[in-house]
């Protein structure tokens, strides 16, 4: 559909956005297109029906209050065309007069708020316009038909403006542009011709009237001036642009010289423009003259304007010596900053149309003494001198010349080279500076665009524009040598000669106005360290040189971009760079054009600060990280993931309290892959680690324990797999139910089974007690309990063997040994316990006790011994319960019957010894050496 259709669209939407309506109103869906207040107040009544015992349904609404229901949420979102087709929807069905009259009125304030933003086409405007006229009062309709009147008008501005810079938009012409702007100037005479009238009219009834009738008469006389007025620079601005198209050289390509006629023409028209401007400047004089302008009144935009207008026209009309005096009234800073800033370009091409290109070159030089000419005024300046008739006039070819090096001067290739193949070779010389920098450009843009070895060509186009910059003539355009010695650099860069390159940047900085003579500055230095860097000559020199050059460009242009460039490289090179450095760049503003550079630098050393940072130092850097890096600011995708992966970093430093944000940044990760700006294959498992992080952080313990499964399934054996399942134990310790401390057990044993023996003290002695403890709390009829038990009590024996005094791990290896039904190391581990504790405190009462208990159980006679140790040393046994129960063992072992010891062995008398028996002879052998004899 067109934007701002005609009739019959606007029904079929506003039609289908009734019945969208309709239907929302029999749902409770209506609440998620109703206003906050709207979708807010059902819930209160809910709340207050629950209380007061009233009927919680409604009535639905009637169609009309969903239309205007709906109307209104448009309204608050800012939808205007979708309102406007709802609006004209409505209108277009019955209803009242005054109904239709208040749709019209609401319609009309949309439209002409549409209008001014440009998002409603003109020429639909003026369908609109003249559909609501019927039901509107003359002011109102009279305001919607202006406006889209002057909506008609910028768009044609805009159609000049591409026109006189050259580049058209397909069926654009001069002619059209005439036609349309005549239109919009016959029109707008019309209606402030009407409105003239009806003022005067309506002058006639207010001497008559009185009262509310003269109230409203007076307001309604007030809003037609207005109206009027806007008509009237409507009328002088289509006017004085028809003025301008009549005198334009480069509108009327092809005539050998301009038209009678149009000369005729654009007098007539500045003339009813002249009169307008004048007239609205209301200076009270018949004949105004500079002086009598207001000076508090150019601060306002329309009067300023009006100043610009009477300005052209009387250089159109009278020459550049009777509107230099209207120029300068815009040039005091009290004038509204728009037109201020526009005027020296209008004045420019006011020069130029009345072909004064003398005081047209005394004006060029003058701005570019004050900086940079904007681009689009020179090149409209060159195409006005581009027909070979203008070019014939004194004056037209060292403007031309002039324009062009100021343009070349600032690095606006294409144009200096489209532009010189549209001007004739009369405007080119065949030799001196500007013709040598031409042909430089010409050869830059040949090696850049080369698809083969570009150095050769390069350093021919550097050659070129240093030939060019030392001409004679060269010196009397001190901008564009240094320009030219600026592009013989960057040449030289293309070249691979960093080194030289820096010298011609340094060199050219000195010509050049102070903001580009910063930025070359700034280019010297990183040529020399891009020298130093490539082994372009002695590295100690060249970073010296570098150093030399960036001293110098904060000294001289300290407030300057570049010198926070610098100061910014030089901190990105700095590894010792800490929190001063970093306070440094965040002072950067936002807004600067540094600031992409200084971002970048402070992330990496932000980032660098929290991985060597301490666990206390880690929060507060993790939390400024999240603050700064927003992954919308990197400036490309490879720098994206990256920073993706680092705030998912920094946000599980934080906790539980980063859990968000590192969901928000995995899943603008997974969304981006998905999009295609990036693949993440290859940090697949680095991914699932995060999100198992999350999960724990969360406590979703069932969720972050599948997910481990699948890690260990994916990157066995690899710091993924390790940290996945620390950060899985850590979870788990939070725990309180069976399925957490089972986890706790399982984990700490394998962590500590894979990697214990190179452990530090500290994390064994965490891992090991956190197992131990959760053994214990593990019910004893779960069948899996004993094993984890058996699993623990390794734990904590390897703690143990590190911290063999270590109170803690003896008290739980005790316990554990008690559970395993180990007496003896229980025994023993509360032996050495009661040895280590300082006597009388708690723990070491909890710990005799245990002791004697075990003993009681298990050997009574060793038990009474240490009960009677510790009653001579406790006679009180001590404080309760210990002391109780102590009391209480003692008692048990002295009641209960000694053991009666077993009769000892009544001893045999000893054997009577044997008579030892003769020996008999040895046997002597025979000769074949076995014994002699043979068996009894």
């Amino acid at each position: 559909m067109r934007r701002g259709g005609g009739a019959g669209s606007g029904r079929r939407c506003g039609d289908a956005i009734v019945r969208v309506a309709a239907a929302l109103s029999a749902t409770a869906a209506l609440a998620s297109v109703a206003p906050a207040s709207a979708s807010a107040a059902p819930a209160s009544a809910r709340a207050a029906s629950a209380q007061s015992g009233a009927p919680r349904a409604a009535s639905p609404p009637t169609a009309r209050e969903s239309e205007e229901r709906l109307a209104l949420w448009l309204e608050r979102q800012g939808l205007d065309r979708l309102l406007a087709e709802l609006l004209i929807g409505r209108l277009e069905r019955e209803g009242s007069d005054l109904e239709r009259r208040d749709l019209a009125e609401r319609l009309a304030g949309i439209e002409v708020r549409r209008l001014r933003s440009g998002e409603l086409d003109p020429d639909a405007g003026v369908e609109i316009a003249a559909k609501l006229r019927p039901f509107l009062q003359d002011v109102d309709a009279d305001e919607l038909w202006l406006e889209a009147l002057r909506a008609r008008q910028r768009r044609e501005e805009r159609r000049l403006e591409r026109l006189r810079l050259g580049r058209p938009a397909e069926g654009e012409d001069p002619a059209s542009a005439v036609a349309a702007l005549r239109a919009v100037a016959a029109e707008a005479e019309r209606i402030r011709r009407n409105f003239e009238v009806d003022l005067r009219q309506d002058d006639r009834r207010l001497d008559r009237s009185v009262g509310l009738e003269a109230e409203t008469l007076l307001d309604t006389v007030d809003r037609k001036r207005l109206v009027l007025e806007s008509t009237k620079f409507v009328q002088a601005w289509a006017n004085l642009h028809l003025a301008m198209l009549a005198r334009s050289s480069s509108m009327q390509t092809g005539a050998e010289e301009r038209p009678r006629a149009s000369v005729g023409e654009s007098n007539q028209r500045a003339t009813q423009a002249q009169e307008i401007f004048l007239a609205l400047l209301d200076t009270g004089a018949a004949d105004p003259v500079p002086d009598d302008v207001s000076v508090d009144r150019r601060g306002e935009e329309p009067y300023a304007s009006a100043v610009l207008g009477a300005a052209i026209a009387r250089t159109l009309l009278d020459g550049a010596a009777a509107g230099e005096p209207w120029f300068a009234l815009l040039a005091d800073s009290r004038t509204a900053a728009s037109v201020r800033r526009s005027a020296p370009g209008w004045r420019l091409l006011s020069l130029l149309l009345v072909q004064d290109f003398t005081a047209a070159k005394l004006q060029l030089e003058a701005l570019a003494r004050l900086g940079a000419v904007p681009p689009a005024w020179l090149r409209v300046a060159v195409l006005e001198c581009s027909p070979e008739s203008v070019l014939a006039i004194d004056g037209a070819v060292p403007f031309t010349q002039s324009a062009l090096a100021q343009l070349a001067a600032q690095e606006e290739l294409s144009d200096v080279v489209d532009l010189a193949e549209r001007i004739p070779t009369a405007a080119l010389p065949a030799g001196g500076f500007v013709a040598g920098y031409i042909r430089g450009l010409r050869e830059y843009q040949s090696a850049k665009n080369s698809t083969g070895d570009r150095v050769e060509p390069f350093r021919r186009a550097a050659a070129t524009l240093l030939d060019a910059v030392r001409e004679r003539d060269a010196i009397a355009s001190p901008t564009a040598r240094a320009a030219a010695q600026q592009l013989a650099a960057w040449c030289l860069v293309g070249a691979g000669d960093h080194a030289r390159a820096s010298a011609l940047f340094e060199e050219a900085a000195e010509g050049l106005p102070a903001p580009r003579a910063a930025e070359a500055l700034w280019l010297a230095a990183e040529s020399a360290a891009r020298a130093a860097a490539n082994g372009e000559g002695d590295r100690r020199v060249l970073d010296a040189t570098s150093n030399r050059i960036v001293d110098r460009l904060i000294e001289r242009y300290p407030e300057s971009a570049f010198a926070t460039r610098a100061e910014i490289s030089r901190i990105r090179g700095q590894p010792s760079a800490g929190y001063d450095e970093l306070a440094r760049l965040l002072a950067v503003p936002r807004g600067s054009t540094a600031w992409p550079e200084a971002l970048r630098a402070a992330e990496e050393l932000l980032y660098r600060l929290f991985r060597a940072a301490s666990s206390s130092e880690r929060v507060p850097l993790a939390s400024q990280y999240l603050d700064l890096v927003r992954d919308e600011d990197a400036p490309d995708a490879s720098t994206r993931r990256t920073w993706l992966r680092r705030r998912i970093e920094c946000a599980l430093a934080l906790g539980s309290a980063g859990a968000d944000d590192a969901t928000a940044a995995i899943a603008s990760l997974r969304a981006r892959e998905a999009a295609g700006e990036f693949e993440l294959a290859d940090i697949d498992a680095e991914i699932r680690l995060r999100e198992l992080q999350v999960a724990a952080l969360e406590s979703r313990i069932d969720d972050a324990a599948r997910m481990l499964a699948d890690l260990e399934a994916l990157a066995p054996g690899t710091p993924f797999e390790s940290i996945a399942r620390r950060s899985l134990f850590v979870a788990a310790q939070r725990g309180g139910d069976e399925r957490s401390r089972g986890i706790t057990v399982d984990l700490g044993a394998a962590i500590l089974a894979d990697g214990g023996a190179s452990m530090d003290e500290s994390s064994l002695a965490a891992i090991a007690l956190a197992v131990g403890r959760a053994a214990l709390e593990l019910p004893d009829s779960s069948s899996a309990t004993a094993e984890r038990q058996a699993r623990a009590l390794d734990a904590v024996k390897m703690l143990r063997e590190r911290r063999p005094a270590d109170s803690t791990a003896l008290e739980v290896l005790a316990s554990l040994a008690e559970k395993r039904g180990d007496d003896d190391l229980a025994i023993e581990c509360l032996r050495s316990l009661v040895a280590g504790l300082p006597p009388r405190e708690a723990a070491w009462f909890e710990a005799r006790t245990r002791q004697v208990r075990i003993l009681a159980r298990r050997d009574p006679a060793a038990a009474r011994a240490v009960l009677d140790q510790h009653r001579a040393l406790v006679p009180e046994w001590g404080p309760d319960p210990w002391g109780r129960e102590l009391a209480q063992l003692d008692r048990r072992i002295s009641a209960a019957p000694a053991p009666t010891p077993a009769p000892a062995p009544t001893p045999a008398p000893a054997p009577t010894p044997a008579p030892a028996p003769t020996p008999a002879p040895a046997p002597t052998p025979d000769s074949s050496g076995a014994p002699a004899g043979g068996p009894a």
